[in-house]
């Protein structure tokens, strides 16, 4: 049906007008959205036209809808050209920014820099910001690249979002130890007896120059499959943890650069409940074939990722590596490992983030101001501690310290030029089972010296003589009588020695007497 103009409207119809063109056409309603847009055009050619758009009333689709009031016809035209001038406003915005693009591109051919190009928008107050940041460079000639950054509290699309990577987040990786420091240390090996899991020391082949891999090495032919898993080591004990905690229903990612020389990797996902329990049915795998890559650069080898949702009653997730039997033909082969991660992800992703280690932060000032810093193991080239040091285990190459207290203590050589301890702090004992003992302090002692010997004596008048001495020089001296009975004799003498070698011998006179069980017995405190 042809539509008249200036006839009575439904109120239906001219109620869904109002609404797509709002009640007044001021600033602050004056973008339109494509799709009220194209819902406008729809309203005229269902209502069978209006005599507004050049006096032309388009046809309709037959159905019998009172025509529009001229007055909103009107403003319904108006509205329309309004909208497509903003939208070709918008078009020549987007070649603009090309442009821009395109002349950052050229010139980065000549220089390089980097170069941005913006569009962004934010509220005088500073309190939101939205926009979008186009950037290029080159770095030094090292290498180019580019990247775009949105800015807003929300980045919507409402339509279909395409591209060849999709990444959620900037990479959290939430395993420890994934560098080795640590060496094995939460890798569990299992399965094939003929395989070892080991860590490869930096600098060897199939290791990063500066860090270490991981690696299960099979020395045979065996086609039964090991693994290494992910599971945590609680502190001091022997006791395991399955994984890292999770969450049920949130998606996540497991991701590692694999090197499998003659035979297949696999990586796996898995989760497990809060009693530890596998959670069978909720693990996602992908296989990585047998293929030689760089043997002194790890980034350079393919990186296998596999993302899966925490079914319910997820509370740890973990990642398994698995080693497939040596290929037939072959004596034995390799699977190496480098930068393990698990993450937060979601179930569109199609490549993990970029690898985080959790574990080292880089402190690049000159001096670092902290209460109090705890950490299982502290490397340093040089210390220098000007208040106290109290250490469990102490590895030290070099340090300054004012006052240190060590528990246990690993130093391969010390070198001092001076060392100031307390008299009497440091005490050492001697002792042998004859009548002479040597000892060779490193500085000046005082000594008390035990002379043990076991007399018995032919009568009771008999008398005897006890004699002590120090490098060939009597000492100590003493006369006594003994009876016809079994006894231990006893003599002591304190002194001071300087450091050096000092021999001490003892000796008895007298033919009536019988000796035996002759003991020696030094005590020295360093002064």
């Amino acid at each position: 049906m042809m539509g008249a103009r200036g006839g009575l409207a439904d109120a239906r119809i001219i109620a869904e007008l109002e609404s797509l063109l709002g009640k007044r056409p001021d600033k602050k309603n004056r973008a339109v959205r494509w799709s009220d847009l194209e819902a406008l055009r729809k309203s005229i050619i269902k209502a069978g036209g209006a005599g507004t758009l050049d006096g032309v009333a388009p046809e309709g689709d037959g159905e019998t809808i009172p025509s529009i009031p001229g007055s909103v016809g009107e403003r319904l035209a108006e509205r329309l050209r309004l909208a497509e001038r903003e939208i070709e406003a918008a078009e020549r915005e987007a070649g603009a920014a090309r442009e821009a693009a395109q002349n950052a591109m050229s010139a980065l051919a000549n220089a390089g820099t980097v170069y941005r190009a913006a569009n962004i928008v934010t509220l005088p107050d500073g309190s939101r910001t939205a926009g979008i940041e186009a950037f290029v460079w080159d770095d030094e000639g090292n290498g180019t690249g580019s990247a775009v950054l949105l800015h807003g509290d929300q980045v919507m699309a409402p339509g279909t979002l395409s591209a060849n990577t999709l990444v959620a987040g900037f990479g959290n990786n939430l395993l420890q130890n994934t560098r080795f420091y640590d060496g094995m240390l939460h890798w569990f090996k299992g399965g094939n007896g003929e395989v070892t899991g080991a860590v490869r020391e930096a600098g060897q082949s199939y290791a990063h120059p500066s860090f270490r891999t991981l690696m299960l090495y099979q020395n045979g032919t065996s086609s039964s499959e090991a693994f290494l898993e992910y599971l945590v080591q609680q502190e001091g004990t022997t006791t395991r943890i399955v994984g890292a905690p999770c969450q049920p229903e949130k998606w996540y990612g497991a991701s590692v650069y694999l090197c499998p020389l003659r035979c297949a990797g696999v990586i796996e996902i898995r989760f497990f409940n809060a009693a530890g329990q596998l959670i069978d049915g909720a693990q996602r795998a992908t296989s990585w074939a047998d293929r030689a890559s760089s043997s002194t650069i790890p980034d350079l080898w393919d990186r296998a990722f596999v993302k899966a949702q925490a079914p319910a009653g997820a509370a740890y997730v973990s990642i398994r590596v698995r080693k497939r039997g040596t290929n037939a033909g072959s004596p034995n082969s390799y699977l190496f490992i480098w930068k393990p991660m698990v993450e937060e992800t979601h179930a569109n992703a199609t490549a993990p983030g970029a690898y985080a280690s959790n574990e080292t932060s880089m402190m690049t000032g000159d001096m670092i101001f902290s209460r109090s810093i705890l950490g299982r193991h502290l490397t340093t080239e040089e210390a220098v501690i000007t208040g106290k040091a109290q250490m469990g285990e102490a590895v030290v190459g070099s340090a300054q310290i004012e006052q240190l207290a060590v528990q246990t203590g690993n130093i391969a050589e010390l070198a001092v030029e001076t060392f100031k301890l307390a008299d009497r702090s440091v005490s050492i004992q001697w002792s042998s089972n004859s009548d002479t003992l040597t000892i060779n302090p490193a500085y000046p002692m005082e000594l008390v010296v035990f002379a043990l010997v076991q007399v018995r004596g032919a009568f009771n008048t008999y008398t005897s003589a006890y004699r002590l001495f120090r490098n060939d020089d009597r000492i100590d001296s003493a006369a006594f009588s003994v009876s016809p009975y079994t006894n231990p004799m006893i003599n002591a003498l304190s002194l001071t020695v300087p450091a050096g070698i000092h021999t001490f011998r003892h000796e008895y006179d007298g033919s009536q007497g019988d000796y035996t069980r002759f003991r020696t017995i030094v005590i020295g405190f360093y002064k």
